[in-house]
């Protein structure tokens, strides 16, 4: 088993053809990694089992070897998302699920009665670059760029991202770096996975206005990320008012959110102070 902490940014304008030297202005060491393009297929039984325990499963043709995966419910706090995961290497693009330990599973569930029941749902397909970085203070940062399409039936989304994926060392280091990517780069956080976005592809299942679960900081900014992405995607006005209410709860607890308050919500979602605010509070809960 692996766990996964990484920070996800959706690309709101061009980047640089070429990002090596942005990345040596920011690590003392990069490897540049061969690009390659990835094919991914996503299954889930037909009553949706593994979205209803927040967990994925999907394999993934690469260089002629397909690898399964199965990503595990885990936390989000604010921008930074942690979930275990197991990948395996399988003979086919159709999961193999006895592979995996017998123990993943809960109390009354086993492999062999998912198995039969799997369908595949959508696909993605996208190229990705990665560097590996070196950075102050020991840690190690992969940073993927992922350009395609994810896909369900006649219905295909953009695909178009970077992550910055701890490898080892403390999570301040992927919050260090990712203050210093977004001040050179148009990035907005990005809130859902590659899964949840083929999910909601799948059942036409737009991202709508969202209102907090509760005034706790957490989930204040986990539905003003849901909100940003509701904008972005429908220009939905109702989201822009819930982001205003939504950054004055937020101000209470952490008053750098204040200032986004008197200016327009277009204003704001388009800066990079303002990506920068949501990873210091990020930062912040993390801790917690």
């Amino acid at each position: 088993m692996a766990v996964e902490a990484e920070l996800k940014f959706i690309c709101s304008g061009p980047l640089p053809a070429d990002l090596t030297p942005l990345w040596s202005a920011v690590a003392e060491k990069v490897e540049s990694r061969a690009g390659k393009q990835l094919v991914n297929a996503y299954y889930d039984t037909a009553d949706h089992w593994f979205r209803r325990q927040d967990a994925g499963l999907r394999t993934r043709l690469q260089q002629g070897r397909y690898e399964q995966t199965i990503k595990l419910a885990g936390t989000q706090q604010g921008a930074l998302q942690v979930r275990p995961e197991y990948n395996l290497p399988c003979a086919s693009v159709w999961p193999e699920l006895s592979a995996f330990p017998a123990d993943i599973w809960p109390a009354g569930v086993t492999a062999a009665e998912l198995q039969p029941q799997l369908v595949q749902l959508f696909s993605t397909d996208f190229y990705r670059q990665t560097w590996v970085l070196h950075v102050a203070g020991g840690a190690v940062v992969e940073v993927a760029l992922d350009k395609g399409w994810v896909t369900a039936g006649e219905h295909k989304e953009a695909i178009e991202e970077l992550e910055l994926e701890l490898i080892a060392g403390d999570t301040d280091a992927l919050f260090d770096l990712g203050q210093a990517v977004v001040q050179q780069l148009p990035l907005r956080l990005g809130v859902m996975s590659k899964a949840e976005r083929g999910y909601r592809l799948f059942q036409q299942q737009p991202v709508n206005a969202t209102a907090a679960e509760s005034a706790a900081p957490a989930s204040l900014l986990k539905a003003i990320l849901y909100n940003e992405a509701c904008w972005w995607q429908q220009q939905d006005q109702a989201a822009l008012a819930l982001l205003q209410q939504q950054w004055a709860a937020l101000a209470e607890f952490w008053p750098e959110f204040l200032v986004f308050t008197g200016q327009p919500a277009t204003t704001v979602l388009g800066s990079h102070s303002y990506v920068q605010a949501q990873l210091r509070l990020s930062q912040h809960l993390s801790k917690e």
